[in-house]
C-alpha cells in the first residue's frame, strides 16, 4: 500500500496500487475535493470563569481525489478530522464550510 496523498499532519488516505484485470464503470467519475475547510462559531461555555471560545477550524486546507472504483480507506487518530472531512464533501454539514467539492470538474454545490 503507499501513500497516495496527505491531509493535514494526521490524516493520511491510503490506496491500494491497482490490480492487473480491474475494470471500471463505463462511464468513469472522478470526486474531488479542494482547500476544503470547516469553521466552528465561538461555543458557549457554562462556566463562569470562561470566556466564550474564538472560532476555530476544525479542517483546514483538505485536498484530494477519488476515481470510481478505488478502494480508499481515511485513517487518523480519534478527533482528527476524518468524519468531519467525509461530511464537509458530502455537503452534510451545516458548519461553515470553505472550499469545493467537484465532480468531473463540474463545481457541486449543496442544491445539487
Amino acid at each position: 500500500m503507499a501513500i497516495d496523498f496527505e491531509l493535514n499532519d494526521s490524516i493520511r488516505i491510503y490506496k491500494p496500487a491497482a490490480e492487473e484485470g480491474t475494470t471500471s464503470a463505463s462511464s468513469p467519475v472522478l470526486l474531488e475535493w479542494k482547500n476544503l475547510s470547516v469553521r466552528i462559531g465561538s461555543g458557549r461555555t457554562w462556566s463562569f470563569k470562561k470566556k466564550p471560545s474564538d472560532p476555530a477550524y476544525i479542517l483546514k486546507h483538505a485536498t484530494g481525489a477519488v476515481r470510481s472504483g478505488d478502494l480508499v480507506a481515511v485513517m487518523g487518530s480519534s478527533g482528527s478530522g476524518k468524519t468531519t472531512m467525509l461530511a464537509a464533501v458530502s455537503m452534510r454539514l451545516t458548519a461553515e464550510v470553505q472550499g469545493s467539492v467537484l465532480i468531473n470538474g463540474l463545481f457541486v454545490n449543496p442544491t445539487q
